[in-house]
């Protein structure tokens, strides 16, 4: 974990509050404990510590929630690691209940990342309750996903914000600013840009007060805090990723930096008879981070830009495809606003041969911001299609697309595609068009120098980087030129800039104050990019990109409530039917 502490905010102090306050809490349960995880939490969690360190704890066993075996538990406590949710109450309960005939035993209850009055409430519904020694909260606050890279691992918070209003995430998010805020300094300047990022700032103001205590005390480190709310660009996850990292995680997925590698990547010619098999029931599981300088070098690039090593491994890796590379030409004719107020013949093409419908809806709704809204007709006709071809049960699907803004009929107001795709220069010609050969050199391979998508730079970045070189002003005009709001509804896009006192501690540039959070002493400002509704590999590469760019003077640090790309972005949506959609 070295590589936490290599940039500009020395990240592993993060880490290392999370595992006093995780091991404190463990260490005030006295006696051998046998965890049950909820599975959505191992992951994240394994940010935090190793299991050799829990062992260290008195931990003797760790158990999946929904699998726990009573028989097998050999501690004197079982401590359940658990999100608030009522359904999970239920599932306990039995639990409890089953583990009377087998052995008895103290149960713990920790709720990450807080305690629910209606869990609790379940569970004295169901009459288990006092069967419980200890109900705590841990929470985490950020967890260290690199050493740029900061996630509060929320994946369904876009959901939750757009289709359910309820703003807990938000208020998780808000917590844990205000925790980074106690270790590396009151962030002075803050700039906001849709309405989750207001209602965000909002929560925060609320609880400055946990900040008196320490806001003459600790420098300000963080020059910059930039709120971009996901509706504000719901273009970025659509687009196919054509980063060597983002490309990995279109195909297999990358979660919390694990990537899980089916077996057969791992069978070569060398091997005999006797090792094939064996290799065959193996999963490949790495860790993708900046500790890995081979990885480093390679994630940004794009994959035509990776070496002439790696390039076949790229090629291979985007050829998987199969559907997605075709549709990276109709993804480029909709970026550059060829033929979008009308049905569309591919994506009719793929309804009617029953492609995966996580494709056809990421084109559709490509389409939809594109042409900033369809027609009724258009829409009806998808709309129709899609319930004929793939099921009725989509229909719950498509709604809730509707209710987050992601499908919509086109009335004159919204964002205008058109006029920012010029102003913030956010697409280009297709490489296909320029006819590059990738095998020419370093000056062909030049041009593909910045790029993380086919024709397409993330207009998130764009606003990051249109903040940094002509100001804050500068960015609200172009955006407000674009934008029309329903004057019937709340603006959606409201941008607001904010100041925070920071005393006389504001950050000297080559000064001599040693800071233990800062590694490093530079001219360059240090911004912090936060995307509330999650944000792609892609995104996250192009603001590295940027921070290397001439004449952009600032280093960026990316928090998000989590990693998405298009297929877990669409699934979050929508969630409850998602084991109907094809994978």
């Amino acid at each position: 974990m070295a590589h936490l502490n290599s940039g500009r905010l020395n990240l592993s102090l993060l880490r290392d509050f999370q595992r006093t306050d995780l091991f404190a809490l463990l260490d005030s349960i006295e006696g051998t404990k046998a965890i049950v995880w909820d599975q959505q939490l191992i992951a994240p969690f394994e940010l935090i510590s190793n299991i050799i360190s829990f062992k260290e704890h008195k931990v003797v066993q760790n158990l999946k929630f929904g699998s726990v075996q009573w028989s097998m538990i050999e501690a004197q406590n079982v401590v359940y690691f658990i999100r608030p949710t009522l359904s999970y109450m239920d599932a306990i309960a039995e639990d409890i209940r089953a583990s009377e005939s087998n052995r008895n035993c103290n149960f713990h209850m920790i709720f990450i990342p807080r305690k629910c009055i209606l869990c609790e409430k379940r569970l004295e519904t169901l009459g288990v309750f006092g069967s419980f020694t200890s109900i705590e909260e841990y929470s985490p606050d950020f967890f260290v996903i690199d050493s740029d890279v900061i996630s509060i691992e929320w994946p369904l918070c876009f959901r939750e914000c757009n289709l359910e209003m309820d703003y807990s995430s938000l208020y998780q998010l808000a917590k844990s600013l205000m925790t980074l805020q106690c270790a590396f300094g009151i962030i002075p300047t803050v700039y906001g840009i849709g309405r989750l990022s207001k209602i965000l700032f909002d929560f925060m103001n609320k609880m400055k007060s946990e900040l008196i205590s320490i806001e003459n005390n600790v420098v300000s480190v963080i020059d910059q805090l930039i709120l971009i709310d996901r509706s504000v660009d719901l273009l970025s996850p659509t687009i196919t990723q054509l980063t060597y990292e983002g490309l990995l995680d279109e195909i297999y997925g990358i979660n919390q930096t694990a990537i899980r590698l089916p077996p057969e990547k791992f069978i070569t010619n060398d091997d005999d008879q006797t090792s094939a098999p064996a290799k065959k029931s193996q999963v490949g599981k790495f860790y993708l981070n900046s500790g890995d300088e081979l990885f480093k070098k390679l994630r940004d690039l794009y994959y035509l830009r990776v070496g002439p090593v790696l390039r076949v491994s790229a090629k291979n890796l985007a050829t998987q495809f199969d559907e997605r590379r075709t549709a990276k030409t109709c993804e480029s004719e909709l970026l550059n606003c060829f033929e979008i107020d009308s049905i569309n013949p591919f994506i009719e093409s793929c309804i009617g041969r029953s492609v995966d419908i996580i494709t056809v809806l990421r084109l559709i709704l490509l389409q939809t911001v594109c042409a900033n809204g369809l027609k009724q007709k258009t829409l009806d006709y998808y709309k129709r299609e899609i319930v004929q071809t793939y099921g009725y049960q989509h229909l719950l699907t498509l709604n809730a697309l509707e209710k987050c803004g992601l499908l919509r009929i086109s009335n004159g107001y919204g964002m205008s595609y058109s006029g920012l795709r010029v102003k913030f220069r956010l697409t280009q010609e297709s490489s296909k068009s320029n006819n590059v050969n990738v095998n020419n050199g370093d000056n062909q391979l030049s041009l593909y120098q910045g790029q993380v998508h086919d024709v397409y730079f993330p207009f998130t970045a764009r606003i990051v980087q249109h903040i940094d070189q002509f100001g804050y002003r500068s960015f609200n005009d172009a955006f407000t030129r674009n934008n029309k709001p329903d004057p019937n509804l709340p603006n959606p896009n409201v941008v607001f800039e904010e100041n925070q006192s920071t005393g006389n501690l504001r950050r000297r540039r080559n000064s001599d104050t040693t800071s233990m959070q800062s590694t490093s002493e530079t001219n360059d400002k240090l911004v912090m990019v936060l995307f509330i509704g999650g944000c792609t590999f892609s995104e996250i590469s192009a603001l590295r990109l940027l921070s290397q760019k001439e004449g952009v003077n600032s280093e960026f640090i990316i928090a998000t409530t989590s990693i998405i790309n298009g297929k877990t972005f669409l699934q979050s949506i929508a969630d409850t039917l998602s084991t109907k959609m094809k994978n």
